[in-house]
C-alpha cells in the first residue's frame, strides 16, 4: 500500500539541471542556496566537502 521508489543519489553530479523546474545549472548552486536558507554560515571547507561526496556519488 502507497510504496514508491525514491530517487538515488547515484550520479547526482552529472544530472543537471537541478531543482523540480531547473532552476539550478550547478550542484554548488543548490549548497549555496541552502546554506543561504538555513540562517547560518557553513564555512567553505565544508561545502567543498559537501560537493566532493555528491561528485563521489558514482
Amino acid at each position: 500500500m502507497g510504496k514508491f521508489k525514491t530517487p538515488t543519489l547515484r550520479e547526482v553530479s552529472e544530472n543537471k539541471p537541478y531543482m523540480h523546474n531547473g532552476l539550478f545549472p550547478e550542484l554548488a548552486n543548490i549548497v549555496m542556496m541552502y546554506n543561504a536558507g538555513m540562517g547560518r554560515e557553513t564555512q567553505k571547507e565544508s561545502r567543498s566537502m559537501i560537493l566532493n561526496f555528491h561528485t563521489s556519488l558514482k
